[in-house]
């Protein structure tokens, strides 16, 4: 999520504001997705959370596109320099959510505040701070990355992200839909996780190289991509319902970030925009709300929270509604509350 300092890269911040934009929607419809399958409540739910997957690939194509990009300099340095913002980021984050949800919401209720509990979550961080020691780990390795993620080992690369497709991809997903029908899937789920244990292609490193590839390189077939991704929204959305009616509770496989479907519709988003936008541009709105990014991932969450809180009961299984409604309240709210904070001394660190 963060800027780059050395020029910025037009359709770089349009997808980074559609990302966080997606995000907030994500974690808007979550509240959804614990309703009956065959509710309404549960298909609205369903329906924005699959098309809101792309947010957290994006946010990772997108680091990888400035990260591993052989024209910026990202020394060790850099590296450190980006690691410790985001180590403020977290840990002022993680404090705030244990104080209100571990400390306050306790005492609030008529208890006691559970030290030890909150000690726990603070190191984990809560639900949405996980990005964070994601994102820090991929910074972590990007010097040995961009020993070789370069134009001349253009082959090694289409190598490492065909066998990120295959293993860290298309089979987990395979071999997970099998698990929900036939328990004798465990054995090439140890096949596949133990001992051919290809750790190395699997997780974000595939979305992070492949932002650079995309950044770096035109996709000459892109609208067999754009089907792709179309086809990819539509088999998460149907598929997640189809699964979810069968297990008669969420079914979260499809929902897999590292998933072929998620990311077909991620890669075909990245390039529609870098087509659409290009590398120059301006547009205030854009450039001010990828600026805020940070913040706005950081605050989101306690904001939907407050706003669910205080929801009518009447209007709470009308999902068609509340979700568009908290969406367009959080996201506004974040913006303001992330302005406001980076015009502070104080807090400006942990935006």
């Amino acid at each position: 999520m963060d800027s780059p300092k050395q020029g910025r890269i037009y359709y770089l911040d349009v997808l980074r504001t559609i990302a966080c934009k997606l995000v907030v929607m994500l974690h808007c419809a979550a509240k959804y997705m614990v309703c009956a399958p065959g509710s309404a409540n549960f298909f609205t739910g369903n329906l924005l959370d699959s098309l809101s997957r792309v947010c957290v690939p994006l946010f990772v194509m997108i680091s990888g596109a400035l990260a591993l990009n052989e024209e910026r300099q990202f020394t060790f340095a850099v590296t450190k320099r980006r690691v410790l913002k985001l180590a403020v980021f977290f840990i002022f984050w993680s404090a705030v959510y244990c104080l209100v949800y571990r400390v306050l919401t306790p005492v609030l209720d008529g208890g006691k505040p559970g030290l030890g509990e909150a000690a726990a979550a603070f190191i984990k961080g809560h639900v949405h701070l996980w990005f964070v020691y994601m994102i820090v780990g991929l910074y972590l390795i990007t010097p040995l990355l961009r020993l070789w993620v370069k134009a001349e080992n253009k082959r090694a690369v289409n190598y490492f992200l065909l066998l990120a497709l295959v293993f860290g991809s298309v089979l987990p997903l395979a071999v997970n839909t099998g698990l929900v029908f036939n328990s004798g899937f465990r054995h090439i789920e140890e096949i596949l996780n133990v001992r051919l244990d290809l750790k190395y292609v699997a997780g974000y490193t595939m979305y992070f190289i492949l932002g650079w590839y995309l950044n770096k390189y035109p996709v000459r077939r892109y609208r067999a991509l754009y089907l792709a991704g179309a086809l990819g929204a539509a088999v998460t959305v149907l598929g997640t319902l189809a699964l979810s009616l069968k297990q008669g509770k969420l079914c979260e496989i499809f929902y897999d970030f590292t998933g072929p479907f998620v990311l077909a519709q991620a890669a075909a988003v990245f390039v529609w925009v870098k087509r659409a936008c290009g590398q120059t541009g301006e547009n205030r709105c854009v450039t001010l709300v990828s600026r805020l990014s940070l913040g706005i991932y950081g605050v989101h969450v306690l904001l939907i929270s407050a706003f669910y809180s205080f929801l009518p009961g009447l209007l709470a299984d009308r999902a068609y509604f509340v979700i568009p409604a908290a969406f367009a309240l959080t996201f506004v709210s974040s913006c303001a509350l992330s302005w406001l904070m980076g015009r502070i001394p104080l807090l400006k660190r942990a935006v």
